[in-house]
């Protein structure tokens, strides 16, 4: 018996009461990985839903093998899909995300994946982590969409993971932002002078 590939990939994307959009949403994202050539797995997050979701995914699984559902833990609704995902990288977003452009994915997957970052947060859309550095934070990070990611980032600095926040326009340029205080941004600033001026010893 062969073992299965670990895939390049694990999408982790929640759901509650999306019927509508959430068979479009998981086509998309496996859409979108697929023209990029990367292999995948689908985790998506049944955050209690009351409606039909679960069972449209249901159906969309006859034609997606890549797709699998677990059931949220209360608050921490990624932590579940972390403790199954198999894929070197995680990217976490949720179905709303998941119908808005996904462009910006590509560049953030490249700069994790080739470990120059362990977590890009494009804001108000999408996080992508390093699985194993970033698990911890994954796991005890709270809820979904920009909460989510908020409270990654606050779990994840103190452990000094490499993060890189990007916003995105209207115009759907992409750049990068220091969301940190301005005190902590001084001292960094100072830090990368003092290195320059005196130079390696």
């Amino acid at each position: 018996m062969t073992t299965p590939r670990q895939p390049d990939l694990t999408v982790v994307l929640p759901f509650a009461a999306h019927e509508e959009v959430v068979g479009k949403a998981v086509r998309r994202v496996a859409d979108h990985l697929r023209a990029l050539g990367l292999s995948f797995e689908l985790l998506a997050v049944d955050q209690g839903a009351s409606d039909n979701s679960r069972s449209v995914l249901a159906l969309l699984r006859k034609d997606l093998a890549e797709l699998d559902v677990c059931d949220a833990e209360g608050d921490l609704v990624v932590a579940p899909a972390v403790a199954r995902a198999r894929g070197r990288v995680l990217w976490v977003l949720d179905v709303e995300a998941a119908l808005a452009p996904l462009a910006p994915f590509a560049r953030a997957h490249r700069e994790v994946a080739r470990g120059a970052q362990d977590i890009v947060v494009v804001t108000g859309r999408f996080a992508v982590c390093y699985r194993s550095r970033t698990a911890d934070a994954l796991r005890l990070a709270r809820g979904t969409g920009e909460r989510f990611t908020r409270s990654l980032v606050r779990r994840a600095r103190p452990r000094r993971l490499a993060i890189e926040l990007v916003r995105v326009n209207k115009q759907g340029r992409a750049r990068t932002v220091d969301d940190r205080a301005p005190l902590s941004r001084l001292v960094h600033a100072l830090t990368a002078a003092r290195a320059a001026w005196t130079g390696p010893r």
